[in-house]
């Protein structure tokens, strides 16, 4: 046979079998290794907040502004490439506020998913390693869809890197994927938290392994199939009946009391907004360290214009004062320097308020990925954590019935088998809310009130709920943890 035969072939009929490991990086900027090119101790700064100014100082120079503007270019081009010729790598969604485009930046491996899933003939068949957010984040949604609604996965095995199976991070999981084009998905079969390869050799985990139908992952999550990470058929039956008749969403919860989640204060856009705690502290009193946010130091710090950064490591679960204290504060005269679309006029007037926090960044080795809390007024919240952008727009006691629901066991769980390592909002928004009561709210912000009112700062919010002929007594260390 000729090759232009052999290639006529292969167009006309595709590959029977494609295996592959696709690279995994995003398709953006690497801002850290092009300028450490030109200054190598770029690489030595900790921090993307302190590598900014370096950055600023090395574009000064017209070259190096040039060369800069031509690497960046090239990513333009190839998101223009990707639009015109990539069919699965943007849907359209529905979501509580309307239809939508799932966004997120372009990872190289969904590009090679897509185009093995082209190249396949009729009833070939394909076999990736991918990472775990093939399976878990809202911008491989397309590819997804692909898989499920356009080929049969048979088999998604996921793994932790906890014995160093590849070069990378230790904390980063991926999967074995392998699927036949041709058909629909109807069910498949998973397993995850493997560690160690020889498992696949022994088959050992065929006998632990789940089988997952297609119905109830669209129950579990509708518009973007996203895999929770299952162990057992009991936590499949859990998740069923926690999605089952009559329970809501948290995003379908979050509309109806007029409640919205944002990302605040960015670490390292804005960080000429910050200056380090104890070096404020040193300038004000040097004979005065302590913890900015208990009195009367937090009331001097107000009233000098200093702001506590609460970040995922300065609250816990109803708690505002974790053991870490705050790194940061922020300048309020510099917080008025409001941008372009007015979203730091916006942090200054929510700040007003009594409002909701909840960490956004989880390490992998945190069993609770839901950790819910009630902030006082005088406070900005870093993006290691998501908060409330308008609390004025709904009662305190929202607030309270939500910071309930959200540290509740069996939101946790939802959310353990959700989320590895970052509090995505589109799967925070799909987590199940159970149907509640009149009197069960009453009597979550009831009991969400006395876990919160840890000191004096929460008297306020204490006596708008209850009046002021109710004592107040915070609860001590030990009876709020026999409480939780």
């Amino acid at each position: 046979t000729t090759p232009s035969l052999i290639y006529w072939d292969w167009l006309r009929w595709g590959f029977d079998a494609i295996l592959g490991n696709p690279p995994w990086d995003k398709v953006l900027p690497l801002e850290r290794e092009f300028f450490a090119a030109y200054d190598p101790s770029v690489l030595l700064v900790p921090t993307a907040r302190e590598r900014r100014p370096k950055y600023d100082a090395l574009r000064r120079a017209a070259r190096i502004r040039r060369r800069w503007k031509e690497y960046t270019e090239t990513f333009e081009r190839t998101r223009r490439f990707v639009d015109a010729c990539y069919q699965h790598q943007v849907v359209e969604i529905n979501g509580h506020q309307g239809k939508k485009r799932t966004s997120g930046h372009g990872d190289q491996y969904r590009y090679f998913v897509e185009k093995c899933w082209v190249l396949l003939g009729p009833k070939g068949r394909m076999g990736l390693v991918l990472p775990n957010s093939f399976y878990n984040v809202e911008g491989a949604t397309g590819v997804r869809r692909l898989v499920f609604e356009k080929s049969r996965l048979e088999l998604l095995v996921g793994f932790t890197n906890q014995q160093g199976l590849f070069e990378i991070g230790r904390g980063q999981r991926f999967c074995l994927i392998t699927l036949q084009k041709g058909e629909t998905t109807q069910k498949l079969t998973i397993k995850f938290g493997l560690d160690r390869e020889d498992w696949l050799e022994k088959e050992r985990w065929r006998d632990e392994a789940q089988e997952l139908s297609v119905d109830t992952l669209r129950k579990l999550s509708p518009e973007h199939l996203c895999l929770p990470e299952l162990s057992s058929s009991v936590q499949v039956e859990l998740l069923e009946r926690l999605y089952g008749e009559g329970s809501t969403t948290f995003g379908m919860l979050l509309e109806r009391w007029k409640m919205s989640l944002y990302q605040e204060m960015n670490m390292t856009n804005d960080s000429r907004r910050f200056s380090r705690t104890n070096e404020v502290l040193r300038r004000l009193n040097p004979t005065e360290l302590g913890d900015p946010r208990v009195e009367p130091l937090r009331s001097r710090l107000l009233a000098s214009g200093w702001m506590v950064v609460h970040e995922k490591g300065t609250f816990h679960a109803y708690d505002h004062r974790l053991k870490t204290h705050p790194r940061y504060l922020c300048a309020r005269a510099r917080l008025e320097e409001v941008d372009g679309l007015g979203r730091k006029g916006r942090a200054i007037e929510a700040s007003q308020f009594f409002r909701l926090v909840a960490r956004s960044t989880i390490h992998a080795t945190e069993s609770e990925k839901s950790v819910f809390c009630i902030v006082p007024p005088g406070v900005v919240v870093g993006n290691s954590a998501l908060t409330e952008s308008a609390p004025h727009q709904r009662p305190n006691a929202r607030a309270l019935m939500m910071v309930a629901l959200c540290n509740a066991r069996p939101f946790s769980l939802a959310a353990r088998l959700r989320f590895g390592t970052n509090l995505n909002q589109f799967l925070l928004k799909s987590l199940p809310i159970p149907p509640l009561e009149p009197e069960a709210e009453r009597l979550l912000a009831h009991l969400a009130l006395g876990l919160t009112c840890t000191d004096g700062l929460y008297e306020p919010l204490f006596r708008e709920q209850l009046g002021s002929e109710v004592p107040f007594e915070p609860l001590s260390e030990t009876a709020r943890g026999l409480s939780r």
